[in-house]
């Protein structure tokens, strides 16, 4: 196993660049479901065999020949034709190459012709009965329309199997009579805080502070006010700062702001599934006092600030404008990697008062298979979904890892703030206002208003009567009101 994972973390650093992110591919095997023989193969420790593990025990389940085909908007990719890029990616489709022969079925997925194409083309084909299709993928907003349809299946419960990460929030959400309607493999990894180390020891702290909050439970909405005080310097007196304790796409920031606190735009009724607007809660308001606090004590930057584009947070931070970055997880290869020289790591999003915890919001897109597919049919998808995205035989369960000490430069990031809080599925939020059709103009309505310094309140109760008629009309759209 040692010289295994060895040759994982040599391949991984090696293709620094080629990396991505290894997600629950690693999740440690619990209970597999029945007919999958070679779930329980392992590749015994200290072997030079990095191919899967032959079968034992009773015949495969035969699913005779079975094709799925997945809809995407970005990809064309089968057992044929993948290109893996690390030495895991390489396992993960020896693994399913070698299952795919042994319980007979293949997987493809196919470009449906682009994101638009894709949204548009979907609930006519489904309407039409096109089985070409067993399996489309869409954005949260397009699933409310089609669900009320009665477009999509049912799936029961026990295809859900505990050691694959199946999105309980995306099984909470497209629930109807008990049972979901949609499945997502795993979320995201939720975003968190960039700091950049030089600044920060430059404005009289430890380098290395954001972790040592952390580490003590002290790293919340409190303390970074405090040391954001200090990290916005200007430095000849000219009335404008030369450092900026943080530069953050407005919504970027916002939407984890709320996450961290406990408030949201929108939940679901359990009951009826209606939107239900949650703008008016304490938590909420006190998420906007706060953001806006920022913004007039010029702690967080704005374009205007600068004179730049929209995007203006990417080379604020890179360049050592800033101190922090608020973003998700994608951009620490990539945007940060290659191009921020100083010192920097990676923590969780501070902890609201109201909150209590290092809570994120992640997204992720929805599965589902269409409604005139049987009991059977769906069983077997499912099945087959479970075989294509199991645990590896023969990797331990912190072998993702290796793929993120590549994409960040200090091992704290990986080691203290990813394995403690953004793959914690109980800390990752997935609002429900993502899955209102069409949107809720979470933009303009709230975070270019909070990020220009109006009034709270005013925000609030202005954006929460354009809210309120916006989710009347989904929910009357949907037939979840009268």
């Amino acid at each position: 196993m040692r010289k295994l994972r060895i040759m994982i973390l040599s391949a991984a650093l090696a293709s620094i660049f080629a990396l991505t992110a290894c997600g629950d591919d690693a999740t440690p095997a619990a209970t597999a479901p029945a007919g999958d023989t070679a779930a329980v193969a392992e590749t015994p420790a200290d072997t030079d065999n990095d191919t899967p593990a032959e079968p034992a025990g009773p015949p495969a389940r035969d699913l005779g020949g079975l094709e799925i085909t997945i809809a995407t908007w970005w990809t064309d990719e089968d057992s044929t034709t993948a290109d893996p890029q690390t030495a895991l990616e390489r396992m993960r489709w020896d693994d399913r190459i070698m299952l795919e022969e042994l319980h007979n079925f293949r997987v493809r997925t196919v470009n449906m012709g682009g994101w638009t194409e894709t949204r548009d083309m979907m609930p006519f084909e489904i309407a039409a009965g096109n089985t070409d299709i067993q399996i489309w993928v869409m954005e949260p907003t397009w699933f409310s329309t089609m669900h009320g349809q009665n477009l999509f299946a049912p799936i029961p419960l026990e295809h859900f199997h505990p050691d694959i990460n199946w999105n309980q929030s995306v099984m909470d959400f497209t629930m109807r009579d008990g049972l979901p309607h949609a499945f997502a493999m795993g979320t995201e990894f939720a975003g968190g805080i960039y700091f950049n180390m030089r600044l920060f020891e430059e404005a009289g702290f430890p380098p290395d502070y954001p972790f040592q909050l952390q580490a003590e439970g002290r790293w919340n909405w409190e303390t970074f006010t405090e040391i954001a005080r200090s990290l916005s310097r200007d430095l000849d007196n000219d009335g404008i700062n030369d450092t900026w304790a943080m530069s953050s796409f407005n919504q970027d920031f916002l939407d984890r702001a709320l996450a961290s606190n406990g408030a949201a735009f929108v939940s679901v009724d359990p009951a009826t599934g209606a939107f239900i607007n949650t703008t008016n809660t304490p938590q909420f308001l006190e998420t906007i006092n706060w953001v806006v606090q920022l913004r007039e004590e010029m702690l967080a930057m704005h374009e205007d600030d600068i004179g730049g584009e929209w995007n203006f947070f990417i080379d604020a931070f890179n360049s050592g404008l800033s101190a922090m970055r608020s973003a998700g997880h994608y951009v620490a290869s990539g945007q940060i990697l290659p191009n921020l020289d100083d010192p920097w790591g990676f923590v969780a999003f501070p902890a609201g008062p109201s909150g209590g915890n290092h809570y994120s919001w992640v997204t992720s897109n929805f599965n589902a298979i269409p409604h005139f597919y049987t009991a059977q049919e769906v069983d077997d998808f499912m099945f087959a979904m479970y075989l294509w995205n199991r645990p590896l035989p023969g990797t331990d369960d912190d072998d993702w890892m290796f793929g993120e000490y590549a994409r960040h430069a200090d091992p704290r990031s990986v080691d203290e703030t990813m394995v403690n809080f953004t793959r914690d599925p109980a800390l990752q939020v997935m609002p429900a206002h993502q899955m209102v059709p069409g949107g809720i103009d979470v933009g303009p309505n709230w975070a270019w208003r909070v990020w220009a310094g109006n009034d709270p309140a005013t925000i609030v109760e202005e954006a929460m009567q354009i809210l309120n008629e916006r989710l009347a009309q989904v929910n009357t759209q949907l037939g979840l009101t009268d």
